[in-house]
Parts: structure tokens; sequence; C-alpha cells
């Protein structure tokens, strides 16, 4: 590793090898994905932060790992319907079908991402009958009301075997 020390202090220089040996124990995501987990505070009782991760990269130059080697999605269209602006507002559903039933009996679940926030949240139906898969989507929606969140649109995601 190369070593630029220009107006760095000890403990900056001590912060950003941390932050990179951080990196390397959650195997190197990109500098991006950690520094913006950094900032939204997704690691509990974490001391680094972004600027951690920003003089680490003008100490050190580019972590290769966290790049090489790395998948890409292919490119998409670009939607046309403005972001969500708060949690929940928009939702996408799609439902995962179970070969054999669960402990509990279940044959379905309904997994939603909120568009927001990203969270996922999942419930679970005993069949894929309408009534079933309303009631699982309904306790989803329930979820997010139970927080004083509103769920304005649910976006099903299209597959062939549901028209089949």
């Amino acid at each position: 590793m190369t070593l630029l020390t220009l107006n760095f202090t000890k403990e900056q220089i001590k912060r950003a090898e941390e932050v990179r040996n951080l990196q390397q124990r959650l195997c190197f995501p990109s500098d991006l994905a950690l520094s913006t987990a950094l900032s939204n505070g997704n690691f509990i009782n974490c001391i680094y932060t972004a600027q951690d991760l920003k003089n680490a990269s003008i100490i050190y130059g580019d972590c290769p790992a966290s790049f090489a080697g790395k998948m890409t999605a292919p490119h998409s269209t670009t939607s046309t319907t403005p972001p969500a602006i708060s949690v929940g507002q928009k939702l996408a559903l799609d439902l995962k079908h179970f070969n054999s039933p669960t402990i509990g009996g279940n044959t379905e679940a309904v997994v939603t991402v909120d568009e927001n926030s990203t969270i996922l949240a999942v419930a679970f139906s005993k069949s894929k009958s309408n009534k079933d898969i309303s009631k699982a989507t309904g306790s989803i929606i329930s979820l997010y009301n139970s927080y004083n969140h509103r769920v304005e649109h649910l976006f099903v995601i299209p597959k062939k075997s549901y028209y089949l």
C-alpha cells in the first residue's frame, strides 16, 4: 500500500487503516455502499464515519478488492414515475411459492420491498387464493400503519408463471 500522509493526523491515518480493515471484514463492499451504510448508521456502535473511508481512499487509494470481480446489473429502463418520498408510500410486491408446505402449513410468501427505505416485509399464506394472499398483504399494510406509515401504492412484480 502506498501511504500519503499529507495533512492527515496520526489519528486520521489510524482510523483510515481501521476502516479499510472493517471493509475487508465485511467482504469488501464498494466504497459507496460502505460510506452510505456508515452515514445512515446501519452499524450499531460503529466508531467509523464516511469521512474515515474518504480519508482511506485519499491515503491508500482505491481498494481494488472492493470493485474487482463485482457483478454488474444489466441496464434497465429508467422509471418515469417520481420516487417515493416517505416510508410505505410505494411497495413492490412479489409472491414466493414453496414446493412443500412449511411447518405452519404455508405454501406462499408475500414479499414486499419499500421503495423509500428498502425495508423487506414478508407475510405467509396458506394458499394462493385471493382471500389468503389479500390477508397476508393486509397484514403487511397493517404493519406499516402501526408505525404511522401510509401505503399508497402496491406494485406487483409480474411473472409469466402467474398467467399460465
